[in-house]
This record gives structure tokens, C-alpha cells and sequence, in this order.
């Protein structure tokens, strides 16, 4: 997460996307819509209850800590999707501490997603969700009517089961979404 060095070169804000992503060519302007410099944002995974597959409180139950983890309206622990995330100035020590994370397996069950949640819920960090459309995942659903090129930034987050029977991988699928996006979007 060098990204954030660049909030000491002089930008306001910066957006980090993972390389699985796409930005729909039509996207809504992302620093606009969520224009509050104070809040770092990123997608909530624990906040649509109609996806089970994406509960994160197994993931955050097991870490020992001693804070408060905040929750969300559903009562669910808040916990981001760390592949779209909009960070300010302000955020620029949000992840200090890196070296008071506790050591154990289920911090590392999502690559750095969970120690970055970690970090962010011990530090106080105020954030909010992003709209799904701005990290639309497949959630554990697959997407036989392409309803993912209607948002704003796509997200092939993990296994991804928006790869099609013909793609040998998601990174297969990426590269027939992105050459064929005119053609699902003006259907």
C-alpha cells in the first residue's frame, strides 16, 4: 500500500483499485460522490444480508484484540473489501501499527484484507461503505444477465464466478469484458 506516499506528494486524495478491477468507461466520478475528506471508504461486505457467502464475522470473532470493533446496521462487525478503497489526507497513519497485529492464521485468510480491517478498527478509523456499485463483486452469485457492466467499477474479487464456461480464468473474462463493454452496456 505504497498508494498512500502519495497523500505526502501533494494529492488531496487517492483511490486504489486492485488489478482486478475495471472502471466502467460511464463511471460516476467516485471523489464526487463520496466527497467527505474526513471518511476513508470502502465497500462494507458484511452490510447486504442477502449474501450469506460474505459474512465476515467468522473472520473477525477469532482475533484477539482489545478494542471495540464497530458494527454495522445489521449488527454485523464492519468489514471492507479492501479492493476499492478512497483514502484523504487525513488517512495517511490510518494503517500505523502494522507491527502490533496479532500473528494468527485467520488475520491472513484474505491476503492483507483482514490486517488492513484490523488496523483500521483498532486505530478508530471513521469510514463508510461504499455503494456496491463502485466494488461490484459477484458475491457468491454468478451473473448470467451481465447486470455487472451497469456499475461503476467491477471487481473479479477472488474466486469470481462471472467467469463464462469458455474463459479459462477470471483474468480470461477481464479481457473479453473489457474488449466486448460497449456491447453489454447498450443492450
Amino acid at each position: 500500500l505504497q498508494v498512500l506516499s502519495l497523500l505526502d506528494q501533494g494529492y488531496d486524495r487517492v483511490l486504489y483499485l486492485d488489478g482486478d478491477t475495471i472502471v466502467n468507461p460511464s463511471a460516476r466520478n467516485i471523489f464526487e460522490e463520496y466527497s467527505d475528506e474526513s471518511k476513508f471508504y470502502a465497500y462494507d461486505e458484511n452490510s447486504n444480508p442477502d449474501f450469506e457467502a460474505m459474512d465476515r464475522d467468522p473472520d473477525v470473532e477469532p482475533l484477539p484484540r482489545d478494542f471495540e470493533w464497530k458494527k454495522n446496521q445489521y449488527g454485523k462487525y464492519k468489514y471492507f473489501n479492501a479492493g476499492v478503497m478512497l483514502f484523504s489526507k487525513k488517512h495517511r497513519l490510518c494503517f500505523s501499527g502494522i507491527e502490533t497485529v496479532p500473528d494468527v492464521p485467520s488475520m491472513w485468510t484474505y491476503a492483507e484484507q483482514t490486517c488492513l480491517n484490523y488496523l483500521i478498527a483498532k486505530n478508530e478509523v471513521e469510514w463508510e461503505s461504499l455503494d456496491y456499485s463502485f466494488n461490484r463483486m459477484d458475491l457468491g452469485q454468478p451473473d448470467p444477465d451481465n447486470l455487472r457492466f451497469e456499475a461503476d467499477i467491477i471487481h473479479y474479487a477472488g474466486p469470481c464466478r462471472y467467469t463464462e464456461p469458455d474463459q479459462k480464468t477470471k483474468y480470461h473474462q477481464m479481457i473479453k469484458d473489457w474488449k466486448n463493454y460497449e456491447s453489454y452496456t447498450q443492450k
